[in-house]
């Protein structure tokens, strides 16, 4: 059967652009970071049989004609392409991808790093901090940024026992204190919970890193919830826009103790603080929920009238209590020669 050689043409310029779109693909394959010897060896002499066949196409289109050879060319170079295409997109879904358990702790440490960034947070001390007392004491707002630069004090908190917490502890030890697994963040406005939190994100995810056994740290607002939703869907309908995580996905993380629960921020609901600590503790005594680890935080002051005027609190027996560095102790730290600096 003879065709037209218009018809010809057609088939021959949709090949030369098969062939183009084939490449791409080889090219690609060739590239992938998991890519084998292999893949990357088929890739390029798969590359060089269409670099033939295209040039033979390219000839053909200079004068198409229904003949046998160019039957033959039509079928052999369809056949490359499709073939091409259908081994090496196969192998492209075939490719090991980030699991759900990376993503979240990438978005984890990028969440607190960019946090902590942004709270000028990046040691606890103040480059320059060698000036003379005077100097130090009176220098505008240089109290200010050093309260926040500089390790806060604190105290671990349990029923009526108080224990200092020696300077230099990580936070990650107190939370993981006897198995625990909970704790609630207390402390005065400025004094660094939700530096401390942030922190406890961050070393968080390191030992989840090195260890695939340890729970993720997810860090979300309180702020955001609000009565009466139940905290388990509210931190599925958090996690899905800023974790890209599915609510049927989150769920089940929850329910298997997979996540480490970072709430920052319970003092900033005002009409809703009473139902949403009816909510967390209802939510960590439900069936399927009950092994989830959390950390609570909430300024110290807030949090005491409340649990004074409503005799309720979360049912968190843990406290890492934060206490505010006068300016006097302060000017001390910094102007101590014995302090290393940065």
């Amino acid at each position: 059967m003879n065709l037209n050689p218009d018809l010809i043409k057609a088939f021959l310029v949709v090949l030369f652009i098969l062939l183009g779109f084939t490449g791409g693909v080889l090219v690609n394959a060739f590239c992938r970071p998991v890519a084998n010897q292999r893949e990357k060896y088929s890739a390029i002499a798969l590359g060089v049989v269409g670099g033939i066949i295209a040039a033979l196409v390219a000839e053909a289109l200079k004068d198409p004609q229904a003949s046998n050879d160019t039957y033959k060319l039509l079928g052999t170079g369809y056949c490359f392409c499709f073939v091409s295409i259908a081994i090496f997109w196969k192998a492209w879904d075939a490719a090991p991808k980030e699991d759900d358990r990376t993503i979240l702790l990438r978005f984890t440490r990028k969440i607190a790093g960019d946090r902590l960034q942004a709270m000028g947070v990046r040691t606890k001390h103040i480059p320059g901090r060698v000036e003379p007392k005077n100097r130090i004491a009176t220098k505008p707002g240089f109290l200010k940024k050093a309260r926040k630069a500089i390790e806060s004090t604190a105290q671990f908190i349990l029923g009526n026992e108080k224990q200092d917490i020696p300077p230099g502890t990580k936070i990650a030890d107190i939370f993981n204190r006897d198995g625990a697994k909970e704790l609630l963040i207390l402390g005065a406005p400025g004094a660094g919970k939700t530096t401390a939190l942030l922190t406890l994100a961050m070393q968080l995810c390191e030992e989840a890193e090195n260890n695939i056994g340890k729970p993720i740290p997810i860090v979300l607002e309180l702020s955001a919830w609000q009565a009466p939703e139940k905290i388990q869907d509210w931190i599925a309908l958090q996690l899905k826009p800023k974790y890209q995580l599915s609510e049927a996905n989150c769920h089940t993380y929850l329910k298997g103790g997979q996540f480490v629960l970072l709430l920052d921020g319970l003092d900033e609901l005002k009409d809703d603080k009473d139902a949403c600590i009816e909510a967390i503790n209802e939510f960590r005594t439900m069936r399927g929920y009950e092994f989830q680890q959390i950390v609570v935080c909430s300024r110290l002051q807030e949090y005491q009238a409340y649990e004074k005027k409503t005799k309720k609190k979360l049912n968190i027996p843990g406290a890492y209590c934060l206490l505010e560095l006068s300016d006097r102790e302060i000017c001390d730290y910094l102007a101590d020669p014995n302090q290393p600096a940065d």
